[in-house]
């Protein structure tokens, strides 16, 4: 950490390390359950051997963010998608922002008659200048966040800032030059009885 920067009257401040992850698909590494507090719930975090979608009829899902719009359907695939510290990654020379994810499948949950799933997904945001945190403990690497949403403030076209605004206040601020973003499913699944609650609904909250 190098200070303090400011935006309003939100503090962030920068991100200038790597962690454990490094690609997705086939070669992601850093995400699973091990140290893991036994406090966290494996409806959300995953199970240990997690199912495989493809034997199950479901489709992995991959989109990609080219602009504010496309931003916006990526970020309700990845609402409520819980995120540990440790699998978020800042990789500076390669202008790259990256995340595995254990997110709800909002998409299969529209026809589900009490039994949801979740999947492990992995999201990276290229073209980014700067990295910045508000309410994270980047030492607490075992730390859970759960994702409410993404947005997109722009600043001299295409560039900007895109928030990824978590659950009591916490943020991850990306100074980017354009919006550039890929969700893709990793390829494992499991079922959960939960279906995340907002307000004004009536279901629980995993």
């Amino acid at each position: 950490m190098h200070g303090i920067s400011r935006s309003g009257n939100r503090a962030f401040a920068p991100v200038n390390r790597l962690n454990r992850l490094r690609t997705f698909g086939g070669a992601a590494r850093g995400f699973g359950c091990a140290g893991v507090p036994a406090s966290l719930s494996t409806l959300a975090i995953g199970p240990s051997r997690p199912v495989i979608p493809e034997a199950h009829g479901m489709k992995n899902l991959k989109l990609i963010a080219l602009d504010p719009e496309d931003l916006r359907v990526l970020s309700c695939h990845l609402q409520d998608a819980v995120i540990r510290v440790d699998d978020m990654a800042y990789l500076k020379d390669e202008l790259r922002f990256a995340a595995l994810a254990s997110r709800f499948d909002w998409e299969a949950a529209a026809g589900a008659d009490g039994s949801y799933s979740r999947r492990r997904s992995g999201v990276r945001f290229e073209r980014v200048l700067a990295a910045q945190v508000q309410g994270i403990d980047l030492k607490q690497r075992d730390g859970v966040l759960s994702l409410l949403a993404i947005t997109f403030e722009p600043a001299d076209a295409p560039a900007g800032a895109l928030t990824l605004h978590f659950a009591g206040g916490a943020a991850v601020r990306l100074q980017v030059e354009c919006v550039e973003a890929e969700l893709r499913d990793l390829g494992a699944a499991w079922t959960t009885p939960v279906k995340p609650s907002h307000p004004g609904d009536n279901t629980s909250t995993d």
